[in-house]
């Protein structure tokens, strides 16, 4: 009794005030309506009567999308930032672990608009100037010294520049392959990583029933990176199995580091069908859909990821409600939600038809 009142006390305020923003996320209804709408303008105005009232004013002022779609990102991250106050230590610690992702998905764009100047010696001052207004930028967990890495030298400069933040070591970790391959996939999944293992740390302040509820639900996503991973790995980079398996992001829920090794000498699509059996073969059948393109089979993973997020939400929404479950359910649910109206703006956009925006969903 004394533990569950606690739990009550702990998670009350918290649980009622996401399931009531849960209760507001956008239906399949409506994203049918988006996805039906005549145009851009039309989809734009239909967001008015959403949640999302103000992003039309944004679309008409600059007739940029990207602008719009940092507004969303700004928003997103507004909503997880404001969770901060509402929580205690424990879930505190884990509350900015969850949301570091969104930091380190800066990082990365901030990295790559750098490679992408080192790479082309012509490109302007003005040219960079005008993608740099598409990066986050405000602090989420670190300062991130835009500016700086922007014109950095090279990339062990670059790194120095973030000796304030845990991000030194971790680009420190891939400079060596990323000088090898010139390309920043080493970093970014260093990065990743780091994302997930620093998640994981944070679980061990949670109560038991916590630890347990978070390392499952996020050891399953630890699981299709890490298959899509090493199906990159082989397939983009062909790294030998000891190098590409050290890349992976360990305690996974179901596969270990040896499962990923012992199938390394397959063919990509003989990876992802033999990884998938056993805990994941129910939904292995999304991977079968009369293509012979690996390459196509691959992005079916993202779908294979959503129907295993969604079977993960349903059983926490379903359960007992005082646990931290809720904010992964919430988390997973909002970001899949506004990831859906930036695919379908996007669509928009480039014109798409109907059906074809119904598949990329």
């Amino acid at each position: 009794m004394q533990i569950m009142k606690s739990r009550l006390k702990k998670y009350g305020y918290i649980n009622a005030k996401l399931r009531t923003r849960i209760g507001k996320l956008l239906d399949d209804e409506f994203f049918t309506r988006l996805i039906e709408s005549r145009n851009l303008d039309d989809a734009f105005q239909l967001l008015e009567s959403s949640p999302f009232k103000g992003l039309k004013d944004t679309w008409e002022s600059s007739r940029d999308l990207r602008q719009a779609e940092l507004m969303l990102t700004q928003r997103e991250i507004n909503l997880y930032l404001e969770i901060f106050k509402y929580v205690e230590k424990d879930l505190l610690d884990f509350v900015k672990a969850l949301v570091n992702r969104y930091e380190i998905d800066n990082l990365k764009n901030i990295l790559r608009l750098w490679f992408r100047k080192k790479l082309d010696p012509h490109m302007t001052e003005d040219t960079i100037e005008e993608e740099k207004q598409y990066l986050y930028p405000n602090p989420i967990i670190h300062h991130l010294p835009i500016e700086g890495i922007l014109n950095a030298e090279n990339i062990e400069k670059v790194a120095l520049l973030l000796k304030e933040t845990p991000y030194l070591d971790v680009i420190d970790e891939g400079i060596s392959d990323f000088k090898e391959i010139n390309s920043l996939f080493p970093i970014e999944i260093a990065l990743d990583k780091y994302f997930y293992i620093n998640l994981t740390d944070a679980i061990g302040s949670l109560s038991k029933t916590d630890s347990r509820i978070a390392k499952r639900f996020i050891g399953v996503e630890i699981d299709i990176q890490n298959v899509e991973w090493i199906v990159r790995l082989k397939s983009m980079y062909n790294f030998p199995a000891e190098k590409a398996v050290s890349f992976l992001i360990p305690n996974g829920y179901s596969l270990k580091a040896k499962s990923f090794a012992s199938v390394y000498s397959l063919q990509p699509m003989e990876i992802i069908t033999t990884l998938m059996k056993g805990s994941y073969e129910r939904f292995a059948s999304l991977l079968f859909t009369g293509t012979q393109d690996s390459y196509a089979r691959l992005e079916l993973l993202e779908s294979m990821l959503k129907e295993i997020e969604k079977r993960e939400v349903f059983h926490i929404l379903c359960g007992y409600p005082f646990t931290v479950g809720i904010m992964l359910a919430y988390f997973i649910l909002k970001r899949n939600e506004i990831r859906k109206i930036i695919t379908i703006l996007n669509a928009k956009y480039y014109r798409k038809g109907q059906e074809e925006i119904r598949a990329m969903l």
